[in-house]
């Protein structure tokens, strides 16, 4: 767990609450009374963030209502690998003269700036991706596909499975490996057998990428065979 966040207060006097928030976390604006535990898990996750945080999402926390009179200690940790994005869980735990009081996981909701890839322009189905086709944008928030790609590398070089209009946000599902031979291409044939190797040509009947088996027309034969797909095109035959 990360070191948590432990502060005192009193309900009947919450300076120290406030004004950590007011140093710590942006005012919202709203006009409406600030709950301090609210405010102090506000601060927990600015403080926290890898990035800026547009805004944290507190949901009520009656759990954790307390009485006006008394001195609390409120600690709030998050497991180390949690990522101050999305929903994010926060161990929340008051106490009191050293003993425990209350204690709940809340889950809070983070709204961050995220880097999404877009079509410059309309991108046709078919299309080898190219590093020109896109642009990267920061996209405040809202709903999202998870497969949403934030690096352009990722489909620079890969074929679109469909077409994409232009500003439209790029997805995993949307490309795939583009075929290093394409169906009707004259290609290279590699016959193996143990040492034996013979070279000649052929026509793909399919496309093919890198380790896929597809069906060849000997050139010389005319028959229909098998081969696997290299990396550099060329279509080995083993026997």
């Amino acid at each position: 767990m990360i070191p948590a966040l432990r502060l005192r207060f009193r309900r009947a006097a919450l300076g120290l609450a406030l004004t950590l928030a007011a140093l710590l976390a942006p005012a919202t604006g709203s006009g409406e009374a600030a709950d301090p535990l609210a405010e102090m898990i506000d601060a927990y996750v600015r403080n926290r963030a890898a990035g800026p945080v547009t805004a944290v999402e507190v949901p009520a926390l009656p759990q954790f209502a307390l009485g006006d009179d008394d001195d609390f200690d409120v600690s709030i940790s998050s497991r180390p690998e949690q990522p101050m994005s999305g929903w994010v869980p926060l161990t929340v735990t008051v106490a009191r003269n050293g003993e425990e009081v209350r204690t709940g996981v809340v889950t809070v909701r983070v709204k961050a700036p995220r880097s999404i890839v877009v079509a410059r322009h309309r991108l046709a189905r078919g299309a080898v991706v190219r590093a020109e086709d896109l642009v990267t944008e920061q996209h405040s928030e809202g709903r999202l596909a998870s497969d949403v790609l934030q690096d352009p590398q990722f489909a620079v070089g890969m074929r679109l499975r469909r077409s994409v209009p232009a500003k439209h946000a790029l997805r995993e599902r949307d490309v795939e490996i583009a075929p290093v031979v394409q169906r009707g291409q004259p290609v290279k044939l590699v016959l193996e057998s143990g040492r034996l190797r013979l070279d000649t040509t052929g026509r793909a009947l399919e496309d093919g990428r890198p380790g896929e088996w597809i069906r060849v027309r000997s050139a010389a034969s005319r028959q229909v065979i098998e081969g696997r797909v290299g990396r550099n095109g060329i279509v080995y035959v083993e026997s």
